[in-house]
């Protein structure tokens, strides 16, 4: 399939990894979800293959901090070691962006979203875990001042 205009969109969560192949327009031409491997990368590369989209993008979003397309750590994964995800995934496209799934959320809600709407907005991401984004004057607050980054929910029920 030659998808030259197409973005595959990996969001990696601590239960599922979701992929979505988006046209330019934004809208979803296919989607799928699996369960969450340990070596998501390798997941990653399954999913792409499958999909045989011959995207120009890969987009791949992940619950915890990114420099320069490498997650350095991911308590939700279980992930307490930096891995190069853009290197890992750069057999698969020239054009691999890898990013905090919060940031990405915001971004996407400010020129997808309601909030391409707003110029002010909070944004809740409830999950495996809860994230959170605030944006003033169509900017994200960087750093903590408007994140409390990814708390897990707790699932079991034992309370004193």
């Amino acid at each position: 399939m030659q998808n030259s205009n197409m973005i595959e969109c990996y969001d990696v969560g601590g239960t599922w990894t979701r992929v979505a192949l988006f046209n330019e327009k934004g809208s979803i031409i296919r989607k799928e979800k699996e369960r969450t491997l340990n070596d998501f990368c390798s997941q990653i590369k399954n999913l792409s293959k499958a999909l045989d989209s011959k995207a120009e993008k890969l987009s791949v979003s992940v619950p915890g901090p990114v420099r320069k397309g490498v997650l350095l750590k991911a308590p939700p994964l279980g992930v307490e070691h930096k891995i190069d995800v853009k290197k890992e995934l750069s057999t698969l496209n020239k054009k691999v962006y890898v990013e905090n799934d919060l940031k990405a959320a915001v971004e996407a809600e400010l020129e997808f979203g309601a909030g391409k709407h707003c110029s002010d907005f909070y944004l809740l991401t409830i999950s495996t875990g809860i994230g959170a984004g605030t944006i003033l004057n169509k900017q994200p607050i960087k750093k903590t001042s408007g994140e409390f980054g990814h708390n897990v929910i707790e699932r079991r029920k034992e309370f004193s």
